[in-house]
């Protein structure tokens, strides 16, 4: 028999954490909620975040979720797959810290790294760790350790030893 929870919870910004999970453990007087068994987290500001587990603590307003993970900001238009992420609500910041893999949906760009900083507010991407971003429309490919994609500039910054390919 699975339980099925819907919860709004309000932490210390305006917006809200929807919680649509099968299983939920609320702990600690109501501050730390344990979702399992795969669920579906949504944002006000147009995040949604698909995983198999979360861990949500409502004082840090921080979220935590891994397995299968997958996100969508349809504000930004893009999805981001991996598993195991942060997102530090109070600062707009989801970090990931496992092979991941964004798609910029407008722009047709492909970003994969082992760990991405992603500020959701100034749309800004950073991917370090055998970090390679791929541009489907302009047909290149660019790899670097680390890499940084404003997509509201259009621009790419790389630090370190970089490779580019452009193909015809």
């Amino acid at each position: 028999l699975l339980n099925f929870f819907l919860i709004s919870l309000n932490g210390n910004s305006q917006e809200q954490f929807n919680f649509s999970v099968t299983k939920i453990d609320i702990l600690e007087n109501g501050n730390k909620f344990i979702g399992k068994d795969r669920g579906v987290i949504t944002t006000d500001d147009g995040i949604e975040i698909n995983a198999d587990k979360f861990e949500y603590d409502k004082k840090k307003n921080i979220l935590k979720a891994s397995g299968n993970v997958k996100i969508i900001d349809q504000s930004n238009n893009y999805e981001i797959f991996t598993q195991n992420i942060i997102y530090e609500k109070n600062n707009d910041l989801i970090v990931t810290n496992r092979k991941s893999k964004a798609v910029d949906l407008d722009n047709k760009i492909e970003i994969d790294a082992e760990v991405f900083k992603y500020n959701i507010k100034e749309n800004i991407i950073t991917a370090e760790n055998n970090a390679v971003i791929k541009n489907n429309i302009e047909n290149y490919i660019i790899s670097s350790n680390f890499i940084s994609y404003e997509k509201n500039n259009k621009k790419i910054y790389t630090k370190g030893k970089t490779k580019a390919e452009i193909f015809s």
